[in-house]
Formats: structure tokens, C-alpha cells, sequence
């Protein structure tokens, strides 16, 4: 193996800023031992499991939604709500009005209405990864928000009048943990 395709050789880019070397070249060392069937496989697997993360995220959103919309739900996060909507009809009743689903939409539609109210905020997980230069793909949004029970009210009013599906009990709550 050549150093520039030897993971932790000088000059050579890492995977992740957040795995050791030595690790990553083992990583590095197990995919090539693989076929592409077995690589093949391994996606497969990891698609599925992505898909079914979402599935439960969704089912726990949506605890009295049916199985077909929340496969419909899925179709919108994988797919977008207009493309859902024009191959499956029956979803723009079902999901009801527009609201926006992909995470870095719903950051930037929340960040705005932290900043118009003066809320300081930080984002974390692959967001933030992603914001400070190692891109990662993501179904959620971690933000973490500096508020008062009194700060809550204004911006979820602005984020309701965006058809986001969050009501101000709901995040006063997260700042006080469990009941």
C-alpha cells in the first residue's frame, strides 16, 4: 500500500477528525478485504437501518398515525413533500399542511426565529460537525437554547405561523427534564 492511501500517512486526509489513525486504518484495511457483494450487503443493511430510525423517530411523533402515513412520512424526509405528494395523492390529506422536514431546513427556520428574539443558541452532533468544515449527512438537528420559561412563547408563535408541529409547553418542558 502506498503512503497516500495508507490512512494516517503524512499528506493523506482522514476520514474523521474524531477517529484515531490507527483505528481508521483498520476500518480502512476491513473494507478492502471485503467483495463488493459483502460491501453491497453492508449498505444495504446500513440503509435499512437508517430507514428504520426515522420510521421509529416518525412513529414516535406521530403516535396515533397509521403505518401508511407514516410510511408517507418517510416518503416525505427521503423524497421531499412535493414529489410525495404528486406520486402519492392521498398524502397531501394525510400529512396536512406544508411543513418543512429536511433537519437543515428546520435549523435555519429555527435559528431565525431564535435570533429575531435574541435567544443565544449552539448547535451540536453532525450539524455542527458539518457547520465546521467535516460534512455529515443527518435526520435530526441538535440545538441547544439559552431561555427563560418567558423567552419560550414568542419565537414557537413565529415557528407555528411556519407550520412547524412544536407548541411552547413542549419546549418549556425540555428545560426543566423530566416530570
Amino acid at each position: 500500500m502506498s503512503d497516500s492511501a495508507d490512512p494516517g500517512a503524512p499528506g493523506h486526509a482522514t476520514l474523521t477528525l474524531d477517529t484515531p489513525a490507527d483505528i481508521e486504518r483498520l476500518q480502512v484495511d476491513g473494507w478492502r478485504r471485503m467483495t463488493p457483494l459483502e460491501k453491497m450487503q453492508t449498505v444495504s443493511a446500513l440503509s435499512h437501518d437508517a430507514q428504520e430510525l426515522a420510521l421509529a423517530g416518525i412513529r414516535m411523533r406521530h403516535p396515533e398515525a397509521s403505518e401508511r402515513e407514516c410510511q408517507l412520512r418517510l416518503a416525505e424526509i427521503k423524497i421531499g413533500r412535493e414529489l410525495t405528494a404528486r406520486l402519492y395523492p392521498e398524502a397531501r390529506t394525510l400529512l396536512g399542511p406544508d411543513v418543512v422536514t429536511d433537519p437543515l431546513q428546520v435549523a435555519l427556520v429555527v435559528a431565525e426565529a431564535l435570533e429575531r428574539y435574541g435567544l443565544r443558541y449552539l448547535a451540536g452532533g453532525s450539524l455542527a460537525s458539518s457547520v465546521s468544515g467535516e460534512p455529515r449527512s443527518t435526520l435530526n438537528v441538535d440545538l441547544v437554547v439559552e431561555m427563560t420559561e418567558d423567552d419560550v412563547g414568542p419565537p414557537v408563535a413565529a415557528l407555528a405561523m411556519r407550520s412547524t408541529s412544536m407548541n411552547a409547553r413542549s419546549v418549556a418542558r425540555c428545560g426543566r427534564g423530566p416530570a
